[in-house]
């Protein structure tokens, strides 16, 4: 059964609950295999967060696309070569440099028939199992009704936060909507998305009742388990080398 088709119902827990917003997940394809033990520590943590339909069927989608952009980006790095001139192509050291380049196309290029099996292949994508084998047992899944569908298609009509970027869509508000109608405990959003980020005093304002509050939107998966008390260095050691990464990928490109 597909991820997003499950039809399990809220559960109530004291703590706050924690959403972790579908870019956050999508991070893992920037990192190493051995970070996805990051997976193993959110399952420890299962109770305290929350699933969004609309959220799952968003990783699905972009998924593919991350992949398709990870094959691109190799390909694309081996075209580049040494500067040469006819008496250098003479020399015994650029014939061998010659050759480990011929090396290096091979090997980029199974890299990349690799990542299009991931992307083809559901059952070969390594973060899409990870990812799987959390979601699935997870008791805390909360479905889209068409009453949240219809209160996003008017937040997005009106503009108010969280606005999806594209102009036909209502991804975000959708989650949103789900989040206020479902939510019953004390809230925390980890979203690498600046329409959350930058909009924390309205949404919380528009979250909070009696019952219940908004407590923290951060970009840190780290900072949202330390915020409920479930504080996890390899959580921790892990976000901040992908975020190092992430960056020196964004200054290379």
């Amino acid at each position: 059964m597909p991820m997003h088709d499950r039809k399990v119902a809220p559960q109530i827990y004291d703590m706050p609950q924690i959403f972790i917003d579908t870019n956050v997940y999508l991070d893992f394809y920037q990192s190493s295999k051995d970070r996805l033990a990051v997976f193993g520590e959110l399952q420890q943590n299962i109770e305290s967060i929350v699933f969004v339909q609309q959220s799952l069927k968003e990783f699905l989608r972009n998924r593919t696309e991350r992949l398709s952009k990870l094959s691109k980006d190799v390909s694309n790095s081996l075209t580049s070569g040494i500067y040469t001139t006819a008496i250098i192509t003479e020399m015994k050291e650029f014939k061998q440099i010659a050759e480990l380049q011929r090396q290096i196309k091979v090997l980029g290029k199974s890299i990349c028939n690799e990542l299009d099996q991931w992307r083809d292949n559901m059952a070969m994508d390594p973060v899409l199992q990870a990812y799987h084998d959390l979601v699935m047992p997870a008791k805390n899944y909360f479905g889209a009704s068409p009453e949240a569908f219809e209160k996003a298609k008017t937040r997005k009509l009106l503009g108010y936060p969280p606005t999806s970027p594209d102009k036909h869509t209502i991804g975000d508000e959708l989650i949103w909507e789900t989040l206020l109608a479902c939510c019953q405990q004390d809230l925390i959003i980890v979203s690498r998305d600046k329409t959350f980020t930058n909009n924390f005093s309205v949404l919380q304002m528009e979250f909070n009742r009696p019952d219940r509050k908004l407590i923290l939107i951060t970009s840190s998966l780290s900072e949202a388990l330390n915020k409920i008390g479930k504080n996890s260095k390899i959580v921790a050691q892990a976000e901040s080398q992908m975020q190092n990464d992430i960056l020196q990928n964004a200054q290379e490109d």
